[in-house]
């Protein structure tokens, strides 16, 4: 038997916490949950996740059943918020870094059907789509459509890796909220791009991407070229920035945290983001310096459209002057910055996490962000459209 463990369990699980809250997840659930494993003695990271998954197995189960049955009484809201529950516990055992590749593929898999029923029963609901790309497999990509018969205007939501295309969730609501339609894809490596159609992360996979996304939104009569953009959290502003470098068709560019995975520091970094498993698997067997070289931050990396960046002031991996890299290099006079200067509150003491200066206060900035895209795409003011 292993020796004992003495890590704060709270510590350890703060950054799947945050990312929980942003989603929507039940905050007494959450508490719920840690407490019963708090009080578990437990002797290995191993039990700690054999725990947690149980915990909130039980938790899903419990909320889609209250899901099913507000569905068969024809009660279309209540569906959607106990649905947006059962899927934000298949969340929480997705973002548990499981070893175990196959049990990871699975967990993933549930998520994105509790997101279907989601999905579904939003008001217009959001719609399961492929990007067809060239000599390559599809992107899977959700599309959430605002009121009204367009065309409208459109941002490509970019998430990076060990996120999906589910997770951006409250990001693209507040969007459709606005009169913005939001394009969601699974970015290769990620969601059912990868388990599904083996689209692993590479730079060509990307670029394959950022074209596929500008012609799906040309070819759709429902929404506009001309106001299309590309937005991004963590990996996926980094993506989103280098879409706008590379393809003229993105009329704007936001980047909330990004990240261009060469640009931090090594020692920062957890050790299953640079290799094993599920780090293979993402990257199609890349060794680590392989695959940050090509992947990582190029000099031709400049953007001329308008940008707001959405940074922290205790980020330690893209740290804020790395990510002011990208706000000076580009030269559209139009360019926005928002430095959060809070420490974020689900940090160890030891670490502060990459996203979490900024995302555990996506609730006002997501919707400031949105206002700002509104505002370029001439639907400022309009509130729910």
């Amino acid at each position: 038997m292993s020796p004992q463990v003495s890590w704060s369990i709270r510590s350890l699980l703060g950054p799947v916490v945050a990312r929980l809250l942003i989603y929507g997840a039940s905050p007494f659930d959450l508490e719920r949950v840690l407490r019963r494993i708090a009080e578990m003695p437990l002797r290995s990271v191993r039990q700690l996740e054999t725990r947690w998954l149980d915990e909130w197995e039980a938790l899903a189960r419990a909320w889609s059943e209250r899901s099913q049955e507000a569905i068969r009484l024809g009660h279309r809201l209540t569906a959607q918020n106990l649905s947006l529950q059962a899927a934000a516990c298949r969340l929480a055992q997705f973002l548990i870094n499981t070893g175990d590749v196959s049990h990871k593929r699975n967990v993933y898999l549930q998520y994105c059907e509790a997101y279907r029923v989601v999905a579904s029963h939003l008001d217009p609901p959001a719609v399961a789509v492929e990007i067809p790309l060239e000599r390559r497999a599809p992107l899977a990509a959700v599309l959430h459509l605002p009121r009204g018969t367009g065309p409208h205007p459109c941002v490509a939501i970019m998430s990076g890796l060990g996120s999906c295309k589910e997770e951006m969730h409250t990001l693209a609501r507040v969007m459709a909220e606005r009169g913005l339609s939001a394009l969601v894809p699974d970015m290769p490596g990620c969601g059912e791009s990868l388990f599904r159609s083996n689209l692993t992360c590479d730079a060509a996979h990307l670029s394959s991407a950022f074209r596929g996304l500008a012609d799906f939104v040309e070819r759709r009569p429902d929404l506009d070229p001309v106001r299309l953009g590309a937005a991004g959290l963590c990996m996926g502003g980094g993506y989103a920035y280098r879409a706008c470098s590379e393809d003229s068709r993105y009329h704007f560019c936001v980047g909330l945290f990004p990240l261009f995975v060469d640009r931090v520091n090594d020692t920062v970094t957890p050790q299953w983001m640079k290799s094993g498993e599920w780090f293979d698997l993402q990257t199609g067997g890349k060794g680590s310096a392989e695959f940050l070289a090509d992947v990582g931050w190029r000099d031709d990396d400049r953007i001329a459209c308008p940008f707001f960046l959405v940074h922290g002031k205790h980020d330690n991996w893209m740290t804020l002057d790395r990510a002011m890299m990208l706000y000076q290099r580009a030269s559209s006079p139009d360019r926005k910055l928002l430095v959060v200067d809070e420490e974020p509150a689900y940090s160890s003491g030891q670490a502060v996490t990459h996203t979490m200066p900024v995302g555990e206060q996506l609730s006002w900035i997501g919707p400031v962000v949105a206002d700002w895209i509104a505002g370029l795409a001439g639907i400022a003011g309009q509130g729910s459209a």
